[in-house]
């Protein structure tokens, strides 16, 4: 209880083993409804037992924002189809989302419904619903302008919008994919790069540095543009301990990502540089990432690197999932009390 305290913070101890019930429940009830649409959907295409599995399988998957698929191609078969795109989709973000917050979500449905007044959304999933909105829109936005006649040449409009949706979604840690990931463009890539750093939400499936950390840089830097000395958001003010741990995961998050992607580049290129290692950089740098985000998508380099690089790429995944601040404060040592300080002295910035 006290280690899911520390995970879940703004929930008390005496809360917690009823809201692991409402976990485990929602986990089941969503699984199993998006298992039933999948069945329905892949019965005509398998036999019964078969269709069975795969919904199962795939709905568990989605979900837990794991992007096992069981076809070679992942999902590309079913780019253009509405009902396991929307499916997976949906799957993906409940997943990614936390609980909390469609929790919370649940609630001011529920109190809609039946006319009952219920309290306002916190400030965290209000942070999250828009974050994610906004990640999910503007990466499907910019995936359709940059693939449109690249990776997304030959499909029907409504095979490109669902292309671009699902990507932009699957890039937030969860590793199915409508399209070859390795034919798209330099820019998509640096994009999906991009969104697979941040990640989901906290308290969810998903890996990445998060949606609020996100939230907390990019509020930071608003309110020193505008001249403010606190930073804030919906009339509610941010902690500076709040604000510190952000940014400290965040550039710690880089430093580590930067460092295996120089790693990788070293065991790779067995530290040897000729005009196409320039373009292996690209694909490198993607396979970090992806890794460290818990990820999943690749752009075909993996199977092909070095046993080095391999387990470059095993160390990704293990620190993105436990985190670079929770693996070092396990080795660095308990923090002691400081009974001085030194005087203060600054220096110039920007």
């Amino acid at each position: 209880r006290i280690f899911f305290k520390e995970n879940i913070s703004f929930v008390g101890i005496a809360n917690i083993l009823s809201v692991l019930k409402v976990v485990l429940t929602t986990v089941l009830f969503v699984e199993l409804v998006a298992a039933a649409i999948l069945y329905a959907k892949f019965l005509p295409l398998f036999p019964a037992d078969q269709a069975a599995f795969f919904a199962i399988f795939h709905a568990v998957s989605g979900f837990c924002n794991a992007g096992f698929a069981l076809w070679p191609d992942s999902l590309m078969q079913f780019r253009g189809d509405g009902t396991v795109n929307l499916v997976m989709m949906l799957l993906i973000i409940l997943g990614g989302i936390g609980f909390l917050v469609y929790e919370e979500v649940f609630l001011k449905l529920k109190g809609f419904i039946y006319r009952q007044k219920t309290p306002p959304l916190s400030l965290q999933s209000r942070l999250v619903l828009i974050t994610s909105a906004i990640l999910i829109f503007t990466g499907a936005l910019f995936i359709l302008l940059l693939e449109w006649g690249n990776a997304f040449s030959g499909f029907s409009l409504h095979e490109t919008v669902f292309a671009s949706f699902f990507q932009s979604v699957t890039a937030r840690t969860a590793g199915f994919n409508t399209v070859d990931i390795g034919l798209v463009s330099n820019g998509t890539a640096l994009l999906l790069i991009v969104l697979m750093f941040i990640g989901g939400s906290p308290a969810s499936c998903a890996g990445g540095v998060k949606t609020t950390t996100f939230s907390v840089i990019a509020l930071l830097i608003f309110s020193k543009m505008k001249g403010q000395s606190s930073v804030s958001a919906f009339h509610r003010k941010l902690p500076q301990e709040t604000i510190t741990k952000a940014i400290s995961l965040f550039f710690a998050s880089c430093l580590f990502v930067f460092i295996m992607t120089v790693i990788l580049e070293i065991t790779e290129t067995r530290g040897l540089f000729t005009p196409e290692h320039r373009d292996k950089f690209v694909t490198l740098f993607f396979e970090t990432v992806s890794a460290f985000g818990t990820v999943g998508l690749s752009m075909g380099m993996t199977p092909s690197l070095t046993i080095a690089g391999k387990c470059v790429i095993i160390l990704c995944m293990f620190v993105g999932r436990v985190g670079p601040l929770a693996l070092a404060l396990t080795i660095i040592p308990e923090e002691k009390q400081q009974l001085y300080e030194y005087p203060e002295e600054s220096v110039m910035t920007g």
